[in-house]
């Protein structure tokens, strides 16, 4: 029985036993799969990528029906898709807005009341996440189908009562400024 897992388990296979050539490798994955190029392309991408990139799971939603599978939908619940989501957002904060966050927090560590320095560089941050649709709408009540959800699923940061920030991205917040004011108290001065 082929099961999405499956066949990425074949697509990891075929890459390893192939050549390095990307074009050799999704026609592989299209000749030995017997899909067409597109879908073999976007399969090479989920395998290359999809540890970072949450894009490459949208995609392979789209190309689920044209894979030789016997179930055609994710066998995942609302609540799996949401921890998922959170996973890819917390990777594309680490890849792309932790440098830019501890650079900001570097130039203000000697001031008080760090989240109100931080307020543009956390507003940017969060409009460029909810551009790729891993930050959820706030609603009172959960619907992870749309993207919602609950209002208990937003913080405050940093002690300010102004700053309300989906959970996972607070975490992500208050993590990296602790990690950086903890780094720059014991550089030596």
């Amino acid at each position: 029985m082929n099961t999405l897992s499956d066949i990425l388990n074949k697509v990891r296979r075929i890459l390893e036993n192939s050549d390095k050539d990307i074009r050799k490798q999704i026609s592989n994955i299209s000749t030995i799969l017997e899909i067409d190029e597109k879908t073999a392309t976007v399969l090479h991408f989920v395998n290359k990528d999809s540890y970072w990139n949450p894009t490459t799971l949208s995609m392979l939603e789209d190309i689920m029906e044209k894979l030789p599978l016997k179930e055609q939908r994710l066998d995942q619940s609302p609540e799996k898709r949401k921890q998922i989501k959170d996973f890819y957002l917390v990777n594309y904060l680490d890849k792309y807005w932790k440098e830019p966050l501890t650079k900001k927090i570097n130039q203000m560590k000697d001031l008080h009341y760090m989240s109100h320095w931080l307020v543009a560089t956390i507003s940017e941050m969060i409009r460029d996440v909810e551009k790729l649709g891993l930050y959820p709408e706030i609603d009172f009540k959960r619907n992870p189908e749309k993207g919602q959800v609950e209002y208990e699923d937003f913080t405050q940061i940093l002690g300010d009562d102004n700053t309300f920030i989906y959970r996972p991205v607070a975490e992500w917040i208050e993590t990296t400024v602790n990690q950086t004011k903890n780094q720059t108290l014991s550089e030596p001065v």
